[in-house]
């Protein structure tokens, strides 16, 4: 039988600033926190049921909102920082067991500490009554600042699955009928090369398979709403390419000898109706 308690604070705290009508400038902290747990692959080994910390990340930000142009440009921009604590990671650890041949264990531990910093930009534009063009920006710099298994150092890896660009823009045009509007929208989402298993340990061929390339979505999407009854009947198209990218990696080439890797939905072509009450 086995038993732990967890408790942490979490907080957010905000200062703003209206420099003008539609001009916010603010700052901004916060604190999260993830409970610990219990290691459940139990096995002869003390080790397998050890139990792992809390993580925590506290993050800062600035950022301004605003609107331009009697509001028809809207531009919002935030920086932050987040500093990571007691990160749960499997790692490899040596069995307590005697010898001879007492296996190498994986278990989950606090096993390091990071920093993960980028910015954000969203714009929204209406050059037109009608007509909305929208665009977004990230960047993220993750990394480990220590980060310990086996007792070797592999604070030199990135973090899973974690791109370090995204981006999208997006076109939308509205107009009125009887009824209801009729909308018709299409867009395109970028997400960066990542890699879906950076605690491999893998011969520079092999590792190669690990790592998820950027890819670029295209969508469409047509709607009509109508009063009597309250609905919407919408056509849609996700993937409008039929563009063929890998979602997660998992690395067997050490022991089963492949790397499997899941790929993410192909074209989908649908219709949806939705009722309001």
């Amino acid at each position: 039988n086995l038993k732990e308690n967890y408790s942490d604070w979490s907080y957010m705290a905000t200062l703003d600033y209206k420099a003008r009508e539609g001009l916010l400038v603010y700052a901004r902290t916060a604190r999260g926190y993830k409970a610990g747990g219990f290691n459940l692959r139990g096995g002869a080994d003390p080790l397998t049921f050890q139990p792992f910390n809390p993580e925590t990340v506290t993050d800062y930000e600035i950022g301004l909102k605003s609107d331009w142009f009697d509001r028809r440009l809207r531009l919002n921009l935030a920086g932050y920082i987040s500093k990571y604590d007691g990160i749960q990671r499997s790692v490899i650890v040596g069995s307590t067991l005697p010898p001879p041949n007492p296996p190498t264990l994986t278990v989950v531990r606090n096993a390091a500490k990071g920093t993960i910093k980028g910015f954000e930009a969203e714009a929204t534009a209406v050059p037109l009554d009608g007509f909305t063009l929208r665009g977004s920006l990230g960047y993220v710099d993750a990394g480990d600042d220590d980060y310990v298994s086996n007792g070797g150092d592999r604070s030199f890896e990135a973090f899973p699955y974690l791109p370090k660009w995204n981006w999208s823009v997006s076109a939308a045009y509205e107009h009125d009928m009887p009824g209801g509007p009729l909308r018709a929208q299409v867009d395109y989402v970028y997400k960066g090369k990542a890699d879906g298993a950076p605690s491999s340990l893998t011969d520079p061929v092999t590792k190669s398979w690990t790592k998820l390339p950027g890819y670029g979505q295209v969508n469409a999407r047509i709607s009509k709403s109508f009063e009597n009854p309250s609905m919407n009947v919408a056509l849609f198209v996700k993937n409008l390419t039929d563009k063929r990218f890998r979602t997660t990696v998992l690395d067997f080439s050490g022991s089963l000898g492949y790397v499997l890797y899941a790929p993410g939905d192909p074209r989908i072509i649908g219709a949806e109706v939705s009722f309001d009450f």
